[in-house]
């Protein structure tokens, strides 16, 4: 529920951000958070996900929809049901894209005054008396103040924060549609997240945005393997692509065949929430992590 201003308001600078440069930022298709009522288990922190979502909703009047099994196979049929889910539909979800929203920030920073310094990698950063300094690879910057943004990096710029971060590798895969039914013929299917029970372990994913032919985006998390951030196997093996599909391909109607896979980095703080603070050292520096997906 801390989270509600952010997100609200993040929905209203996406909206100005597109009105500002022309782009097409947020898309909202719908989220679906659903599991089965056996054994719910834990996630990011709650011990009943789907619940605790729709309780957010109700205290807060979000506009959503809770849905029983029949309910869901009838509106979403790109799913496969068991018949004993709930569900939580909520109509303004959706998605962002990201590399078109870091550009668009770009611009509008740049016609504001901004000055941008890129592929320039930061070596450090100290104090200098009231102000702070920060050497990169090519150039040294004096500032009064200093936002540190810099994910799965941020325990090597501020080693404060490492006892309370963990790095983890996730993988991320793309498998073809199930097109022998007309499931997807229709352009009506949210983001969704499949909550964690007895049946079966947590994965999320997304409509086809890039069409058919690019396949469904479908991921699941792991907390326990980790890793350095500029040291990431970035090689996704077929065992790994076939558990995949294994955990998804139940509930989900997606062939094993796989399109495409790529890494990602979580950084994981211990109760799942993100790391936003003055540095423990220095009131002119604000730490920003989004933490844990």
């Amino acid at each position: 529920a801390e989270y509600l201003p952010f997100a609200r308001r993040s929905h209203e600078i996406w909206r100005e951000l597109e009105a500002a440069t022309g782009r097409t930022l947020l898309r909202q298709t719908g989220g679906l958070v659903f599991s089965s009522l056996d054994g719910r288990s834990p996630a990011h922190g709650n011990a009943d996900f789907l619940q605790t979502t729709i309780d957010v909703a109700r205290r807060h009047n979000i506009p959503h929809e809770v849905l029983d099994a029949g309910t869901m196979a009838r509106r979403f049929p790109q799913f496969r049901f068991k018949g004993d889910e709930t569900g939580c539909f909520e109509p303004s979800a959706g998605l962002v894209h990201p590399e078109s929203c870091i550009s668009a920030q770009l611009e509008i920073a740049r016609e504001m005054g901004a000055r941008l310094i890129t592929h320039n990698q930061v070596r450090r950063w100290y104090v200098d008396g009231s102000g702070l300094v920060i050497e990169t690879e090519s150039c040294r910057i004096q500032a009064d103040r200093m936002v540190i943004t810099a994910g799965a990096w941020l325990p090597d710029l501020v080693p404060q924060v490492r006892p309370f971060t963990r790095i983890c590798r996730q993988v991320l895969y793309w498998f073809d549609l199930d097109h022998s039914t007309q499931a997807f013929e229709s352009e009506d299917m949210p983001v969704f997240i499949r909550v964690p029970d007895s049946r079966a372990d947590m994965f999320y994913g997304f409509p086809p945005v890039d069409g058919k032919q690019g396949g469904l985006k479908i991921a699941t998390e792991q907390f326990t393997t980790m890793c350095e951030p500029d040291h990431v196997d970035r090689t996704v093996t077929a065992a790994e692509a076939h558990s995949m599909h294994q955990l998804a391909s139940p509930h989900v109607r997606i062939l094993p065949r796989l399109l495409r896979s790529a890494v990602c980095k979580y950084t994981i703080t211990p109760d799942f929430h993100f790391l936003i603070d003055h540095h423990p050292d220095s009131t002119n520096v604000w730490l920003a992590s989004a933490c844990s997906g």
